[in-house]
Formats: structure tokens, C-alpha cells, sequence
């Protein structure tokens, strides 16, 4: 199971950011310099991380076996 961290990017200020623990960058690709291992409460989520996350936890199928 991955866990997941949280953090802020002066790149995207006012947005939190997604990424995989131990790594300097979200999910979205910026580099994130303050780094939560749990959610805080605000701000509000990156929309790049938060469509990048659902895609990491809920991959399409590649259709019928």
C-alpha cells in the first residue's frame, strides 16, 4: 500500500500538494519545499495532484480480458 505525504510549493502557492514520501516533488511534478506527513487542514488540494492521486489509486482498465 503507498502512503502518501503532503506539502506546500512556493511554485503554487496557496495549494497543497500530493507525493509519495521521500520524493521532492508532488504528484504534479513541482517541487514541493514543506513536507506533512499527514493532511493539513488547509489549503485547499493542487487540482494537478488531486486528478494524478485519483488516477494512481483507480487505474482504468485497458478493457475487456
Amino acid at each position: 500500500m503507498t502512503r502518501w505525504a503532503w506539502g506546500v510549493s512556493t511554485y503554487y502557492t496557496g495549494r497543497l500538494h500530493v507525493l509519495v514520501p521521500r520524493t521532492p516533488n508532488g504528484v504534479c511534478g513541482l517541487p514541493v519545499q514543506q513536507i506533512y506527513p499527514h493532511r493539513p487542514p488547509a489549503p485547499p488540494l493542487c487540482p494537478e495532484c488531486a486528478l494524478e492521486l485519483v488516477a494512481r489509486l483507480f487505474p482504468a482498465s485497458q478493457g475487456p480480458a
